[in-house]
């Protein structure tokens, strides 16, 4: 069964119980580009929650946004309320780390995010696929392997984290 949400602001969200979703973010137009430390604070950001109630499957922090796929350990009811808690954790705290290697205050990730549910193995594969090859259509990095702030839940990717 789809379940399908509309709240806070104009992006429509789906949720389907069961499946894993493909999670983005950006940030604001206004703030410059993340550097290395501050890539590496997202991404701790991004896994904080791996083995806590979802499953992280792989996760890419860009200069100026991220991905992530992820899913629930355990499907409840609150699914839509638990994606946006998810993106408010990841999205505060990981602001707030940023904010403290600038030395800044205020608000980093635009105030939307997008979410996609991967219904099936084929969306499922070409979300990994699409993540992994980020960094490397940015121009960051020849391989998925070689960008230092690629991470996946299997083997051959690592950070620095």
């Amino acid at each position: 069964m789809i379940n399908f949400h509309q709240w806070r602001g104009k992006l429509p969200h789906v949720h389907t119980p069961g499946s894993a979703y493909l999670l983005t973010s950006r940030l604001r137009k206004s703030k410059p580009e993340l550097n290395a430390a501050e890539r590496t604070a997202v991404l701790k950001a991004c896994l904080h929650w791996n083995g806590r109630g979802w499953k992280m499957y792989a996760a890419v922090v860009m200069p100026d946004h991220f991905h992530l796929i992820t899913s629930l350990e355990e499907e409840t009811a609150l699914t839509k309320q638990a994606v946006a808690h998810l993106m408010r954790s990841i999205k505060g705290y990981s602001a707030r780390e940023v904010n403290k290697l600038r030395g800044v205050k205020g608000s980093l990730w635009q105030a939307e995010y997008h979410d996609r549910s991967l219904l099936g193995e084929q969306a499922f594969k070409g979300a990994v696929k699409y993540l992994l090859n980020n960094p490397a259509k940015a121009g960051l990095a020849e391989r998925p392997e070689d960008y230092p702030w690629l991470w996946t839940d299997w083997a051959g990717f690592s950070a620095p984290i």
